[in-house]
């Protein structure tokens, strides 16, 4: 994934789509993923066999196992392409798996999870559902029982009460880590084709807290003729191998979020007594990784073209399927947001909640930096203090948990064999407060 720097959603996991039928706006389809198989081992790498646990399914269009054993050389790479050729069945994911058997040293046999949404025809009630695509990111990510019923403004209280699940609602957001740019891009769009919700065009950006202006220059569309697919690619449509509105800037002032027409503060009148507006066609879930851990400042942003109201009108099988741009952010966070879901928000004013804001600091001693096996910690300025340890990768994602109680050594030793090369953060939480260090893990 460019400028995150590791894959997406997971190194061991990918997701795809199809659908037996198309109209003639739809010109694409994200039903192929492409697993690149490194050797960055001494000698050949030899490959005996690839498996699929349903072939009905999910099969290879290059014919790789005719080509076995296939050997690939040391520094080198085989790309093996996977397919979703699901044509039967009605709408709903497909599960699948592929194992990798080699003569590899450290791991002879790999693996991965494959996950299609499948619908039959496009458009209408026949595209995938919200929780669908959410699934087959593999996220845990909940989107509360009346998702699919409402385009109303949220009732605070309810959100509170973990009714529309991991919502946070929020009209104004900021970037969160002011020394990295925010990223975004798309996750899925289903909607009809090439068409202009609300007279917006089909674009994602930021705009102010008070009018229209764009914030900085983050704003993407996507292609026209990828409107009933996950992943759609960039809005040239000449990239295909480029998925669209992969965007990141640097945004330098708070801002909302806009997409097709429609904003993070609502639609419609305020209402006088709440001071809010009667519907929410822009909602951000926090992102729940599949081992149920949240990932920090990382959002995802779902919209749909509510118009006047769920079955309201002409749009009863439109509306309220939140399907109509779906959107993966990095590195934001709501300012002075008005509910989370299933959380209470502290009095801003008092002492308890200041109490509860961690200290962020790159004041860790860390010993060797890069890294290979292993990294040694300095704990000696917290004697007598019971010690949690969290890395997390470039996404954000827990990746290594380490807990330490108050009788550690002054030097305490954290094993990385686990972890692949790249930049990891180490954070390191002690009581109410908390430090942060960048580390470097280096393979050869």
């Amino acid at each position: 994934m460019p400028f995150v720097g590791t894959s997406f959603p997971a190194d061991d996991l990918y997701a795809f789509c199809n659908s037996k039928g198309s109209v003639p706006t739809m010109t694409g389809l994200h039903n192929t993923n492409t697993m690149r198989i490194h050797n960055r081992g001494n000698g050949n790498l030899v490959i005996s066999s690839l498996q699929l646990s349903n072939p009905a399914q999910y099969r290879f269009p290059n014919d790789d196992q005719s080509k076995l054993p296939i050997s690939v050389a040391p520094g080198s790479f085989y790309d093996l392409v996977i397919e979703f050729h699901e044509i039967n069945g009605g709408r709903g994911i497909r599960n699948g798996s592929i194992q990798i058997n080699s003569n590899a040293g450290n791991l002879p046999v790999a693996g991965a999870e494959l996950r299609g949404a499948f619908h039959v025809r496009p458009e209408g009630n026949n595209e995938p559902l919200i929780e669908t695509i959410i699934d087959i990111y593999g996220f845990k990510t909940k989107l509360g029982s009346i998702i699919n019923q409402t385009s109303a403004y949220p009732n605070p209280q309810d959100v509170t009460n973990g009714l529309h699940g991991n919502l946070v609602l929020a009209e104004v957001w900021e970037q969160a880590d002011k020394t990295k740019p925010v990223v975004g891009f798309n996750l899925a769009t289903y909607k009809g084709g090439a068409q202009t919700n609300d007279g917006s065009g089909l674009n994602t950006r930021f705009i102010a807290t008070n009018d229209f202006r764009r914030v900085g220059n983050f704003s993407f569309n996507t292609c026209a003729g990828w409107h009933q697919s996950i992943l759609a690619k960039e809005q040239g449509c000449i990239q295909l191998n480029e998925i669209g509105g992969l965007s990141r800037d640097v945004i330098g002032s708070s801002f909302r979020i806009a997409m097709d027409g429609y904003t993070t503060d609502g639609k419609g009148d305020k209402d006088p007594v709440t001071g809010r507006r009667a519907l929410l066609g822009v909602r951000l879930y926090k992102v729940i990784d599949r081992n149920g851990v949240e990932i920090p400042n990382h959002y995802i942003a779902i919209n749909d073209y509510v118009k006047d109201g769920c079955f309201v009108g002409d749009g009863d099988f439109a509306n309220c399927d939140w399907n109509d741009n779906v959107v993966y952010f990095i590195n934001i966070r709501p300012v002075n947001p008005i509910a989370i879901g299933g959380q209470a928000l502290p009095d801003p004013s008092s002492t308890a909640a200041i109490a509860a804001t961690p200290a962020v600091t790159d004041e860790l001693t860390v010993y060797p930096n890069p890294a290979s096996n292993q990294i040694e910690v300095d704990f000696r300025d917290f004697s007598n203090e019971a010690v949690s340890v969290i890395i997390q990768d470039h996404l954000g994602r827990a990746v290594l948990r380490r807990t330490f109680d108050k009788s550690h050594t002054d030097i305490e030793q954290i094993d990385l064999s686990s972890l692949a090369g790249g930049f990891y953060i180490l954070n390191v939480q002690v009581a109410d407060k908390q430090f942060s260090k960048k580390i470097v893990v280096s393979r050869q």
